[in-house]
């Protein structure tokens, strides 16, 4: 009736121009022209005549970017324009809207994807759920079709009850993703307004059949097919106060669900898309985050009162993981009462599974607290999970984290992805033929003490061939042992050095430095004592590690054992490090002669990242104090070299860039005639 009056109110003021859209199939330019000259109003406020002159006017390329199948949608503009052409295609309908291309609109974040090897693939259905087709969008690097790369699904935010796979951040999301060597889906799938009758939200849900829940493989929609068609109750989101509480809890696994469906749409196609199956990571904002989280932590058999929703437990569904997960300003929302993560819930999760959202600190929408609920949880468990926050920043953090002046920002998220994502199958050797993935190792799980036999662990990479020293690794915060990329360790065993990636305190974010600097020695000692049954040399030892794997190294790198012939840490002694100087202050450490050392940054000084590299300066400082500087290799910036890194490591070796140097260098040393 609103919209009724709307259309009688604009018809009677007759303004002139204006075309007034009832149309049943495309009209020709001269009806256009005709409707233009006798002054018939459009409700869409779109001059025809004008469009057909100057397509790109942005009202006309506005009529053209409205999708008419979009329930959830409450702008006036579209469903006007979708009335008039009864909710057909606008790029069919209108003559000027027939080369439009959304992902060619979006455009507009100075990335200039237009002439790039990054190919958009819109508009591919990938399921049919209450009565409506729900489709997707395929990006790809056309550079990179003959490579299985891992999959990527990002998922729009919206509060449960709006959103949509068009929207030109979720595009640009979707493309970047693609630009660092993933295969791409960005989804739509089922809003409040495809599934929800309303119910009284002070009253519980009835069962399914007489609830307010629309059949999930229904024929017909709930309402009619158009623009905002959907119950009243549908216009708050999911989480407001006017929604009933058991609709948002739902509404979760309802994404859940459809975004298992796209997966496995997508697999379907593994092999014509060049899609690696077993490398799922999941990208979202807002909504979108929570249900990348919901996924990643639940299957379809974890459900909320399945007797309201009628969603019944999909096996096919839940052999799908998520490796990583990966958003902006989610959370854990849920309470335990609804849905808990449990032995059970972690033990069908993704061997090796992480986690990590951005958030900011004023978020009014999602609060921090829901992030620090998740990160809390997944530590109780021991899973992987960082929490980035950007500090003064709300709820809307894309312009925050996709800041071209800042790419660190965008950097940290995928460096955390690529820290965790596994190895391509392809990689995967099992050398120890115990039936693990093990890749790269030549020996996993060895135990290097007995304090701790669960804890103090290790695994071992050996050169093919010749005399090899070792290269003692510590991992960073938040991951473990078995957490370094292949092109690291290679870094190692093509300057002949053996890799040893050992564990000290997990995942888990607290960490006993005392403990972890008594395990540093244990292992060293191990590392020596066991020369011959690994076939190393025993004074020929590298300590590497990365930001935190830097300061539980710390200690032995400084002990002037002649057995240390050199250091590589990258991202060394981050922010945190610096808190308490009265307890320990990393200079002391350093005493001369002092061992080779290599400190490389990824961040540049003038980086917001918590590693950069100024914090680090008062250690040069000291390597100079002592006369010591020509010793020290002091290197920042990393991230800044479109050589090195753009939208990913470009480099070979990836943050072991530099070792090779750092080898050249400890035999250019021993091979002198003083030596």
């Amino acid at each position: 009736v609103r919209i009724v009056n709307i259309f009688s109110s604009i018809i009677q003021k007759r303004h002139k121009h204006m075309v007034q859209f009832r149309m049943k199939k495309q009209p020709s330019t001269t009806m256009l022209v005709l409707w233009a000259a006798v002054g018939i109003v459009t409700t869409a406020v779109v001059d025809a005549q004008r469009c057909q002159q100057n397509p790109q006017s942005s009202t006309c390329q506005r009529a053209c970017k409205c999708m008419c199948d979009e329930y959830w949608n409450t702008d006036t503009f579209c469903p006007q324009v979708c009335d008039r052409i009864n909710n057909g295609s606008p790029v069919d309908a209108l003559p000027w809207c027939s080369n439009y291309n959304v992902a060619d609109d979006c455009d507009i974040y100075d990335s200039n994807w237009y002439n790039s090897t990054i190919q958009s693939n819109l508009n591919i259905e990938y399921m049919r759920a209450y009565g409506h087709d729900f489709k997707l969008n395929f990006f790809t690097d056309t550079a990179r079709d003959d490579e299985l790369l891992p999959l990527a699904v990002v998922i729009h935010g919206g509060g449960f009850n709006s959103g949509s796979k068009d929207n030109c951040k979720i595009i640009e999301s979707a493309r970047e993703f693609a630009s660092r060597g993933y295969r791409t889906i960005a989804i739509n799938y089922p809003m409040c307004g495809a599934y929800w009758n309303g119910a009284d939200v002070n009253e519980d849900v009835a069962p399914f059949g007489s609830g307010p829940w629309h059949a999930w493989d229904a024929e017909e929609p709930l309402y009619p097919l158009g623009v905002g068609q959907q119950h009243p109750q549908c216009l708050y989101g999911a989480a407001s106060s006017q929604a009933h509480p058991q609709q948002y809890a739902q509404a979760q696994e309802v994404a859940n669900r459809a975004a298992r469906y796209a997966i496995q749409f997508a697999h379907s196609r593994a092999e014509e898309w060049g899609i690696d199956v077993e490398r799922t990571v999941c990208n979202g904002s807002s909504a979108g985050a929570i249900a990348c989280y919901e996924m990643f932590l639940f299957n379809t058999t974890v459900s909320f009162r399945p007797e309201n929703t009628g969603l019944e437990p999909e096996p096919d569904l839940d052999q799908i993981k998520i490796d990583v997960a990966a958003g902006r300003a989610g959370g854990l929302s849920i309470p335990p009462a609804v849905r808990a993560v449990t032995d059970e819930t972690v033990a069908a999760m993704a061997p090796g599974a992480a986690v990590y959202d951005l958030h900011g600190d004023e978020d009014e929408t999602v609060p921090i607290t829901s992030a620090e609920n998740l990160v809390e949880t997944m530590e109780e468990f021991g899973i992987p999970a960082e929490l980035d926050i950007a500090v003064g920043e709300g709820h809307s953090l894309f312009p925050w984290q996709f800041n071209k002046s800042h790419p660190e920002r965008l950097n940290a998220m995928f460096d955390f992805i690529e820290t965790y994502l596994p190895d391509s199958v392809g990689d995967d050797d099992d050398d120890d033929g115990d039936g693990d993935n093990d890749g790269f190792w030549n020996y996993t799980d060895v135990q290097y003490g007995t304090e701790d036999p669960s804890m103090q662990l290790m695994n071992i990479a050996l050169p093919s061939s010749g005399q090899y020293g070792v290269v003692m690794f510590h991992h960073s915060k938040g991951s473990t042992y078995y957490d370094i990329s292949q092109r690291e360790v290679n870094a190692a065993l093509d300057s002949g050095y053996a890799l040893v990636s050992w564990e000290s305190f997990g995942a888990f974010e607290t960490v006993d430095l005392e403990v972890a600097w008594r395990y540093a020695q244990t292992c060293f000692e191990f590392l020596q004592s066991s020369s011959d049954q690994y076939g190393w040399e025993n004074e020929n030892i590298i300590i590497a590690g990365r930001s935190m794997g830097s300061i539980v190294s710390w200690k032995l790198a400084h002990s002037q054992d002649p057995a240390i012939v050199g250091i590589h840490f990258y991202n060394a002694l981050p922010a945190r490090t610096w808190e308490a100087p009265d307890l320990w202050y990393p200079p002391d450490d350093v005493v001369s002669p002092a061992p080779l050392t290599y400190m490389v940054y990824g961040p540049g000084p003038d980086s917001d990242d918590g590693h950069n590299p100024v914090n680090a300066y008062p250690v040069r400082d000291k390597y100079t104090e002592l006369g010591e500087e020509d010793k020290l290799t002091f290197i920042e910036g990393m991230w800044d070299d479109p050589a090195l890194y753009n939208r990913g490591w470009i480099a070979t070796y990836a943050t072991f860039h530099y070792f090779p140097d750092l080898v050249a260098q400890i035999e250019a040393v021993s091979s002198s005639p003083s030596m």
